[in-house]
């Protein structure tokens, strides 16, 4: 009754009505600016107050944490929200792939990972800063999990379509980062080793809140049998840490491959790049959602529709923003870091390319998703990353440009991505009414579980 009461309010000060996904695209959207906000805040405290190695071992140790925290769970998350999100429209009785198994699973997977990462890092001749490889790795890995169980909070709510605790849960992730840079500006945390361990720990105790009231709210055993992997989780999960390694790749190249100043300049402009995605998450978190809905699973001629329609209400905006930002970027940038870092300048305006594609395709990856073509999207992100990865060390030790040619190489291979799969959403669905595809349609996981236990099962 206070939903309704609260989207009547909404809708009373507006001269057209919007459905609930208008107004959690709205709440998402406010949270999420007010996130970004407070991200793009800290980081020209970090700019500003640290040196250019703190600085460099920030930007190293948020890619490591971000990498984990999104690549291997990322999966375990998307197909938690989906079957949530389904289950909630289906009015379907509760599932066994539960909050707490998705969230063991990830805590399992983070560890497990850790000693991949690092191995990886000691190959590419990483130094983090003045510490050792474990410190360093143990506190990736406590922070990855602390991000993975804050990013798990947010699906759960937003999967239940209750899109503003979700936002609140958010901009709570970047209140920890805000803590942290009031304490570098205080002088307690002067390096970049003592600004991570802060961070971590912050970021742990605002997880275990957080996620602690969903878990003692379902009282719900663990099913010990259940916390496995199975097909789509599996291609989930590969698909989330080929889109993790796309995001990072680049940091890594710089780290391996230049100087400290290049990966401090790349780190900056990727944070101008995060701020120019602003209402991205917010927009990609109700679209998630609404391909999650039973209309659009079991529809593919609405599903054509919803890709059509974004491209063609999102391109001429999208374009606009993308120039307007491009252009004031000279001017405002090196007010920011106090002309400190020059080159990231192009490296930013370069990247604009990728984020311009990333709002005109959104809908494309969820869509494949709905259709359960997890295969599909794994090799084309996998194909992705690998054209990133091999351009960009071509372009830096064989060619010897720098950041600029790696900013480069990301757009082209990130546009190639989106305009893939938006073009295998199409090709699959062309014919939407033709037998032959119809008959490819597969249920969805939920729908199989709800069958089988359909036979014990009777609606309240």
């Amino acid at each position: 009754m206070r939903k309704s009461s609260v989207r009547s309010h909404i809708n009373a000060l507006l001269p057209f009505p919007l459905g609930r996904f208008q107004v959690g695209a709205l709440a998402t959207l406010g949270t999420e600016t007010t996130s970004r906000a407070l991200g793009l805040a800290t980081t020209i405290v970090f700019i500003r107050a640290l040196s250019v190695a703190s600085y460099a071992f920030m930007v190293l140790f948020l890619a490591v944490g971000a990498f984990v925290g999104t690549s291997i769970t990322g999966g375990i998350q998307m197909r938690y929200l989906r079957t949530e999100a389904e289950r909630v429209s289906r009015r379907a009785p509760d599932v066994e792939f539960s909050f707490t198994t998705a969230l063991l699973l990830e805590i399992a997977l983070i560890s497990a990972l850790a000693l991949i990462v690092g191995l990886g890092a000691g190959l590419l001749g990483l130094h983090p800063g003045p510490t050792d490889a474990t410190g360093f790795i143990f506190l990736c890995t406590l922070f990855s999990i602390s991000q993975a169980a804050i990013q798990l909070t947010i699906y759960h709510y937003q999967a239940h379509l209750q899109f503003g605790k979700a936002g609140v849960v958010n901009i709570v992730r970047s209140g920890v980062i805000v803590i942290v840079a009031v304490l570098v500006i205080a002088g307690f945390a002067t390096s970049g080793i003592a600004a991570a361990s802060i961070m971590t720990v912050v970021s742990l105790i605002a997880a275990i809140i957080l996620s602690s009231r969903i878990i003692m709210g379902k009282h719900r055993p663990v099913r010990w049998r259940r916390l496995m992997i199975d097909s789509e989780v599996s291609w989930l999960t590969i698909f989330y840490l080929a889109s993790a390694g796309f995001a990072t790749i680049d940091i890594f190249i710089v780290a391996a491959l230049l100087h400290q100043k290049d990966l401090a300049a790349f780190g900056a402009a990727q944070r101008y790049y995060a701020f120019a995605l602003g209402v991205g998450p917010a927009l990609l978190a109700v679209v998630r959602v609404r391909t999650s809905q039973s209309d659009v699973i079991d529809s593919p001629a609405q599903q054509i529709r919803m890709l059509r329609s974004w491209v063609k209400r999102a391109g001429i905006p999208v374009l606009v923003g993308g120039v307007l930002l491009a252009l004031v970027a000279p001017f405002v940038i090196p007010i920011v870091d106090a002309g400190r870092y020059p080159a990231s300048i192009p490296t930013f305006q370069l990247l604009l390319i990728g984020a311009c594609a990333y709002y005109v395709m959104m809908p494309a990856s969820s869509l494949l998703m709905a259709q359960g073509r997890y295969r599909a999207l794994a090799l084309a992100v996998l194909g992705a990353f690998t054209a990133n990865a091999i351009g960009d060390f071509v372009a830096v030790e064989f060619l010897g440009f720098g950041i600029v040619a790696i900013a480069a190489v990301a757009s082209i291979t990130y546009l190639g991505f989106f305009v893939a799969t938006a073009l295998l959403t199409m090709r699959a669905w062309k014919s939407a009414s033709s037998t032959r595809l119809s008959a490819r349609m597969r249920p969805s996981a939920l729908v199989r579980q709800i069958r089988a236990s359909s036979a014990s099962w009777r609606p309240s």
